[in-house]
């Protein structure tokens, strides 16, 4: 019951850290194509897609660990 419980925990969570990681990343790296501001490149051709690209292997990765941590939570005694 807990490994599931974490096993759609993490997925969910994948879900909301991926525009966060994408964003994240066109801040930090910026575009090829110069000192542009990245933001501005990003409005300029952003697609829904852009934000989600390589979910399935973020959430495939993440949602066993935190499926994991779930399960060893639950198996602890309530005294830790």
């Amino acid at each position: 019951q807990d490994i599931i419980a974490g096993t759609f925990a993490g997925v969910s969570a994948a879900g909301v850290i991926m525009p966060m990681i994408f964003l994240k990343n066109k801040i930090q790296g910026g575009e090829k194509s110069g000192n542009q501001d990245p933001i501005k490149k990003i409005k300029e051709k952003f697609t829904i897609r852009m934000l989600y690209r390589g979910f399935g292997t973020f959430a495939g990765s993440f949602a066993p660990t935190i499926a994991f941590q779930t399960m060893v939570n639950g198996m602890l005694p309530d005294e830790f």
